[in-house]
């Protein structure tokens, strides 16, 4: 009696076997995908001046004719 009585209460309560097994697989691909999730790298950045603290490049990069700089720069540091 006792043991139909948990049986009944399991069955009612709990999820079948199909739904964990469901669950259980979801969760194990939601894992292993944010694990094998290949670590995007950022390209490196072109060769340029350095830049200041705090400013950073603001007093180096000219208002007004800023291509003939760019140019300048090119071909100072090969790019």
């Amino acid at each position: 009696m006792e043991g139909k009585l948990i049986h009944c209460v399991l069955t009612q309560y709990l999820p079948g076997a199909e739904v964990l097994l469901g669950l259980a697989v979801v969760i194990f691909l939601a894992a292993y995908g944010a694990l094998k999730e290949p670590k995007t790298r950022k390209p490196p950045l072109p060769p340029g001046p350095a830049p200041e603290p705090l400013l950073g490049h603001y007093r180096v990069v000219p208002e007004d004719a800023a291509f003939q700089r760019y140019a300048e720069w090119a071909a100072d540091f090969s790019t």
